[in-house]
């Protein structure tokens, strides 16, 4: 399955952002969270840096209640940060610092994959990897 979409940064969190983007590309295997709903999940990615900021100066939101698409990024300890990025219903409150929203247009492609992941993780056991790297011209 070769399938790209793309985010696009929100207006808070820049430093997050940046502290992400400065460790691109990045590669792994897909994971799904496992009762919370629709979410795709990374886990234990290796960046380049420890964090620009701390946990507790990043602004959350409750990601049941924000758009499909949405992207959240945090550290969990040192030089190592987990992604999510909620492509359908999630079933409990859950805040996390929020970095980027999949662009409208490639949702569709996002439900796709998500699907997949979720088919993978619980059924074919086939792995899926991903690739995040930063944008490229007209990409």
């Amino acid at each position: 399955m070769n399938v790209y979409v793309v985010a696009e940064g929100l207006d808070h969190n820049v430093e997050a952002q940046e502290w992400f983007i400065d460790s691109l590309p990045l590669e792994t295997i897909q994971g799904h969270a496992m009762v919370s709903g629709e979410l795709l999940y990374v886990m234990n990615l290796v960046m380049k840096s420890e964090p620009r900021v701390r946990y507790h100066q990043l602004v959350t939101e409750d990601l049941s209640k924000e758009p499909i698409g949405r992207v959240s990024f945090f550290a969990t300890a040192g030089r190592i940060g987990s992604v999510m990025v909620k492509y359908g219903v999630i079933t409990e409150p859950m805040r996390y610092p929020t970095i980027a929203q999949i662009r409208d247009s490639d949702i569709p492609q996002l439900i796709k994959v998500g699907r997949a992941v979720w088919e993978s993780i619980f059924i074919t056991k086939e792995p899926i990897k991903v690739v995040f790297r930063e944008r490229r011209g007209g990409e």
